[in-house]
């Protein structure tokens, strides 16, 4: 007598995928999260300005929010700093400078460090318990 093993299948988009695909994907979807937050910085204009001349309080490839003399706030990734200005683009691609002299305002997104790690760990839990099912229920 021959017994063929079944494989569970879920519905997709494009088609059958086998469990343990799909808990593949979950997974590593799942462990791509972290916990980042928006950060005002407390200074005042003239620190602010100074910390941004001096190279302290941003870098290229950072995501900012700054506030200009205007009232205007500029959200874009730094992509070069000088004395001068800071230089970047938005979202669609659109090249943006900001005189430092006119900054008043400053957010940057920040790491939390032990939210991240919380939810990291129960995350890799959960990631871990549902690729045991996965392959649990395969093997049946």
């Amino acid at each position: 007598m021959v017994c063929a093993k079944a494989t569970r299948m879920m519905p997709g988009p494009a088609g059958r995928v086998p469990l343990r695909a799909f808990a593949w994907v979950t997974m590593a979807a799942v462990l791509s999260t972290g916990c980042t937050s928006l950060q005002t910085s407390p200074l005042s204009p003239d620190a602010l300005r100074s910390g941004i001349r001096a190279g302290k309080l941003i870098e290229p490839g950072e995501d900012v929010w700054i506030t200009t003399v205007d009232g205007r706030e500029h959200a874009f990734k730094v992509t070069a700093l000088d004395a001068n200005s800071v230089r970047g683009e938005l979202l669609g691609g659109e090249p943006v400078n900001v005189a430092v002299a006119d900054v008043v305002g400053l957010r940057t997104v920040e790491l939390e460090v032990v939210p991240s790690f919380l939810a990291a760990a129960g995350i890799y839990y959960l990631a871990a318990t549902t690729l045991a099912l996965a392959l649990l229920v395969d093997d049946l």
